[in-house]
């Protein structure tokens, strides 16, 4: 699954430890008994840079992965699936929030047969997480 890959990618760039977001983590529980945080904080979609702020701030975590889908279409004529995808790695470590991130767009073959739509749909966005894990963890080359 994606969440597999992520993780796998994560740590074997020896880089990060990477932890599932929940709202089951105590610190999180806590922030919203104390109001520090709202229900809505907590539930997806987790597309605002605020939000996701207020998050790695209660949680004590300087880094903060996002990744969505941004456009999907299924083509039954062809079983074939298009995805657009974007992925951000966000660093609230310092003053100012330091972004790295990147998007692409694929689609599977369009000679699908019989495969079913979301296995066709799963293992295309799989191939894309690689590949937006690839662009985010590479180091950008220094200028001097």
């Amino acid at each position: 699954d994606i969440l597999s890959v992520l993780q796998t990618r994560l740590t074997g760039s020896k880089l990060y430890e990477p932890v599932v977001f929940r709202a089951s983590i105590p610190t999180v529980k806590l922030a919203i008994s104390e109001q520090l945080l709202t229900q809505s904080d907590v539930r997806k979609p987790y597309d605002s840079d605020s939000k996701l702020k207020k998050l790695s701030g209660v949680t004590g975590y300087d880094l903060v992965l996002v990744s969505s889908i941004d456009d999907y279409e299924y083509d039954s004529a062809k079983n074939q699936v298009n995805v657009v995808m974007s992925m951000r790695i966000i660093d609230y470590s310092g003053a100012k929030a330091v972004p790295r991130s990147a998007a692409q767009s694929a689609s599977s073959p369009a000679t699908g047969g019989n495969t079913p739509e979301l296995k066709i749909a799963a293992e295309l966005v799989r191939t894309l997480t690689d590949k937006l894990m690839t662009a985010i963890l590479t180091p950008k080359p220094t200028t001097k």
